[in-house]
C-alpha cells in the first residue's frame, strides 16, 4: 500500500486552503509587467497568474516532437551499436493524422473524387 497525501482528508483541505489563498491574494497593475496586467478589473490574482506562466512556460509542440525524435533517434543508435539492426517504433495515431492530412489536402486539390 503506497501513502499520498494529497489523498487523505488533511491533503484535501490543504489543497482547498491553497486555492482559497491564491484567489484571495490580488496584485495591482502597478507592480506587474505590462503583458500580466489586467486593466479591466485593475489588477490579478495569484491564481489567474499561475494560469498565465503555467502557459508560457509549457512546451510547444514543435519542442516536445524535436524531444521525441533525439529519443528515437538515440534508441535506433544503440540498438545499431549493439547488433547492427533497427527496429523502428511506429506511432499509429500519428500516422494517421497524417495519412487523414494528405487525402483531405488531395481531395482539395482534386487529385481524388469523393465517392
Amino acid at each position: 500500500m503506497e501513502y499520498n497525501f494529497a489523498d487523505t482528508i488533511g491533503g484535501k483541505l490543504l489543497a482547498e486552503y491553497r486555492k482559497e489563498l491564491m484567489d484571495c491574494l490580488v496584485w495591482s497593475n502597478d507592480v506587474l509587467p505590462e503583458e500580466y496586467q489586467n486593466h479591466r478589473d485593475g489588477g490579478r490574482s495569484l491564481t489567474e497568474l499561475e494560469a498565465i506562466h503555467i502557459e508560457e512556460t509549457k512546451p510547444s509542440q514543435h519542442q516536445l516532437d524535436k524531444a521525441a525524435k533525439a529519443e528515437r533517434i538515440e534508441k535506433y543508435r544503440q540498438q545499431w551499436a549493439d547488433n547492427g539492426t533497427i527496429e523502428y517504433d511506429v506511432d499509429d495515431n500519428r500516422l494517421y493524422r497524417f495519412q487523414t492530412a494528405f487525402v483531405k489536402s488531395a481531395m482539395s486539390a482534386g487529385w481524388i473524387k469523393d465517392s
